[in-house]
């Protein structure tokens, strides 16, 4: 009876290999529990034999491979003599099919690329459904202690291999794989995906649960994936891929799976192209939101045939993306509005709203034909939509294309869509948009010949409010069907569409991000202008008095402020991170990290609060860049001393320093370090300047700065406006200090850069975060910056100075456990 069982369970398993695709029994796996859903677990186990089915696909053989480049940009991969040898920059190959289940088999050969970082030598990987990297890595060798998750066999970042039988560089090398994708009930996974992988026949991974995606691989959702063979500028071989497809139990959802495959499309700005289902798509990501845990609001862009959008749209995308606003399109072909069209966008809105977290009501951008495709769905579809948006949209097909050329996509006769016009034509079916309270608003121009205002736009307006509905239709006089900058770079249009999704109408001029800080401005003189606020010190608490100065600057002021923060690797702002090494470890030393410095271009005015900083050399860069541009810079307290090393900044040849930049370097504490406090006494004549505008008593906890030597004075071309007198203890209205003649604490300058431009320059020695409890130092440095933008003017000596919220700032000092300073993320002083 065993004999008879077990060739019977053969002669199965052999009639299942022939089939297309296999579905493998549940029944003796566990159940997964994820979520609120209990789902019978399906393993990848008992799949693998080493032999290759009949029915697999060969990707890679003797006569070519089939693999495709992963995105447009120039694919350097090269195929001979049966090999496929990978890119040696960073481009990467894929599949042209997407993949749920599947078996696959690779076979690569590591180069060996000399006397590098390990991670550098013969790194590719196999990436499966572009979500979970299997490493391939210059591993031999390697003893089971130093293995790390990063070496050949691992699942990158995951686990190691459960055997390490790594080949020398130069043979070749095998991994047979059985993987079952996660299970997603809509948005929610109910089951996480499984694999199993033996290396070069060896059993390295047995049926693992992959709950999450691996490194710099695409984020979990419900659909079906391209497997991608990674370029990483190493040039791994590869030979014999072949690929089984599988189906390891139900897919679960409602929907058809969605189908992810690669585009070649191009973008005028940056995002991801891919074919959903065959068709070419797009989505552009803002920054907030690449990593949202909530809708994601956005602006559906048709038509999105080959070369669009395009270039044009730059502008307002970008204005789009600055406010938080996804961009998203899909290529329907020359559907006019058709059935078939507008079963695609619904395919195409299920899977953003259901797999990418895209909110359930866009705003609809319709460019010309763009109309009849959008209009057409949005009247079935009126509650999935915040408002339209048009520039010279196609509203009626009698005008274009005519029924006759339009008949051909509806698959009717032109005398049938006629007949049937009414059920079809967007002008004829607004009710719905109409009932459903949806805005409207449309760019037309008046000579326009090719989609006619009065029989689109025109008539649309008339009959929408017939319906009782809104729309607003701004007639351009003298324009066309052209290429006019005004259609695509409409202030009003770009306001429609952010107020229609509930975003600002003039959004911060940097994108929000957990990285740093946007405070965008309220009314008043400031409005328009954006001050950058560079918190980075370790003693005197800047993390805690930027923020709050930019609260003031914002809405007192009418500022858009920025906050970025010197933070550590887990990008948590920390001012306890060392600024020198211990001696013996210089070379593990961790460099400081500022994020956003590129932001600094979008600055009219920096405020430095820096201390003895080691940063990576592009970071230095943005720096240098800003402080040579002729823009106004401001320095607080340790400022003058911010950076550990000199900036690669040099004019006629001649080393520059920040100290020079803002006139002095910190010699020593002329006043008791962490004894004396300080009294700011105003340079009598001086009384006037603008910038001690409305300034009254200056003091402050923290001690006197020397930034000259004895005997001499503030370099050339610097104005003191301020004098720090010594106080003799920590105490407001303590005697000065005998012994200790006041220096200057507040001066203005000008700096000449290398091109001979002039920025103002304030520099201020005082600036911890409790000198900021006193307002008459709040008003200077907010008066210093009105002055170094040139806004003397606007200095207004009754504008508020008071705190916006409550500032409780800690005390200064090195002594992080006893004062309460922790490393915090950046929006934990929001």
């Amino acid at each position: 009876m065993k004999v008879a069982t077990l060739l019977a369970v053969l002669l199965s398993t052999w009639m299942c290999l022939q089939a297309k695709a296999e579905t493998y029994d549940t029944s003796e796996n566990p159940s997964e529990t994820t979520g609120d859903v209990s789902v019978q677990a399906v393993s990848t186990k008992g799949i693998i034999d080493f032999k290759r089915p009949a029915n697999a696909l060969q990707l890679v053989g003797e006569s070519g491979s089939t693999l495709v480049p992963e995105s447009h940009y120039e694919c350097q991969w090269t195929f001979e003599d049966g090999v496929l040898t990978a890119s040696p920059k960073w481009d990467s190959v894929v599949t042209p099919d997407a993949y749920q289940d599947f078996r696959m088999h690779v076979e690569f050969n590591i180069n060996e690329a000399g006397d590098v970082d390990r991670e550098k030598n013969g790194n590719s990987g196999v990436y499966i459904q572009q979500r979970y990297e299997l490493q391939i890595l210059n591993s031999y060798g390697v003893s089971e202690a130093d293995y790390g998750k990063r070496d050949c066999g691992c699942l990158y970042g995951m686990k190691k291999p459960d055997k390490l039988v790594c080949k020398p560089a130069g043979q070749w090398q095998s991994f047979d794989i059985a993987f079952r994708a996660a299970r997603f009930d809509g948005a929610r996974k109910v089951e996480n995906a499984r694999i199993t992988v033996y290396q070069n026949e060896e059993l390295i991974h047995d049926d693992v649960i992959l709950n999450h995606n691996t490194g710099a691989g695409m984020k979990e959702e419900r659909s079906a994936r391209p497997i991608k063979l990674q370029g990483h500028h190493n040039q791994v071989q590869f030979r014999n891929i072949w690929i089984q497809d599988l189906s390891l139990g139900e897919q679960g959802g409602a929907d058809p799976l969605p189908r992810i495959t690669a585009s070649r499309k191009t973008l005028p700005l940056r995002g991801e192209t891919f074919k959903l289902n065959g068709a070419d798509a797009f989505v552009i990501l803002p920054k907030s939101a690449r990593n949202a845990k909530s809708e994601i609001p956005w602006v559906w862009y048709a038509p999105t045939l080959n070369g669009l959008p395009s270039q044009a749209e730059k502008w307002m995308f970008e204005r789009f993306l600055e406010s938080g606003i996804a961009i998203a399109g899909i290529d329907v072909g020359e559907s006019f509005g058709s059935p078939n069209g507008r079963k695609q966008y619904s395919n195409f809105y299920n899977y953003l709203v259901t797999s990418r977290k895209f909110g359930r009501k866009p705003c609809l951008l319709a460019r010309s034909r763009g109309g009849l495709m959008l209009y057409s769905w949005a009247t079935e579809n009126p509650h999935s939509v915040a408002g339209i948006a048009g520039i010279y949209p196609v509203c009626n097909i009698a005008s274009y294309p005519g029924v006759d050329r339009a008949s051909t996509a509806y698959e009717l006769t032109p005398e049938q869509l006629e007949a049937k016009l009414s059920n079809h034509n967007p002008i004829d079916r607004l009710d719905s948009l109409a009932e459903a309270k949806v805005p409207i608003f449309h760019l037309h121009g008046d000579e326009d010949k090719v989609v006619p205002l009065k029989d689109n736009s025109a008539l649309a307006a008339e009959r929408y409010r017939q319906h009782g509905g809104e729309m607003e239709l701004e007639v351009v006089k003298g324009q066309g069907h052209d290429m006019w900058n005004g259609w695509f770079q409409s202030e009003k249009l770009v306001a429609f569409v952010c107020n229609s999704l509930g975003r600002q109408s003039h959004p911060h001029p940097v994108p929000e991000s957990e990285l740093w800080l946007t405070f965008s401005g309220g009314e008043g003189p400031g409005k328009g202008k954006h001050i950058v606020l560079i918190a980075a010190d370790q003693e005197y608490r800047s993390e805690q008095s930027m923020p709050m100065l930019a609260k003031i600057l914002s809405q007192h002021h009418g500022f858009d402020c920025t906050v970025l923060f010197g933070v550590n690797a887990k990008r948590h702002v920390d001012p306890t991170m060392p600024v020198y090494p211990k001696k013996g470890e210089e070379d593990s030393f961790q460099e400081h990290n500022i994020p956003g410095l590129e932001h600094l271009k979008q600055a009219d005015l920096v405020i430095f609060f820096t201390r003895l900083l080691t940063l990576p050399p592009e970071q230095t860069q943005h720096i240098v860049d800003y402080l040579d541009s002729g823009k106004p810079i401001i320095g607080l307290r340790t400022a003058n001393h911010g950076f550990r090393k000199p900036l690669p900044y040099k004019i006629d040849g001649k080393q520059v320093h920040i100290g020079q930049v803002l006139g002095g370097t910190f010699l020593g504490h002329h006043g008791a370090w962490h004894r004396d406090s300080t009294r700011g006494d105003i340079v009598s004549e001086m009384k006037d300047h603008p910038i001690l505008r409305g300034v009254k008593e200056i003091w402050g906890p923290s001690d006197v700065y020397r930034t000259y030597k004895e005997g001499d004075g503030l370099p050339a071309g610097c104005t003191a406006l301020v004098y720090g007198q010594p106080l003799i203890g920590r105490e407001r209205g303590g005697e000065s200090n005998p012994e200790k003649e006041p220096l200057p604490v507040a001066w203005f300058k000008d700096w000449q850069t290398s091109t001979g431009k002039s920025a103002r320059v304030f520099q201020s020695t005082m600036g911890s975060g409790k000198d900021f409890e006193s307002a008459g130092l709040r008003r200077l440095v907010i008066n210093g910056a009105y002055w170094c933008l040139g806004m003397e003017e606007g200095i207004d000596a009754t504008r508020s100075v008071d705190y916006v919220g409550q500032y409780k700032p800690l005390a200064s000092g090195f002594n992080y456990e006893e004062l309460g300073v922790v490393p915090k993320i950046p929006a934990a002083y929001k």
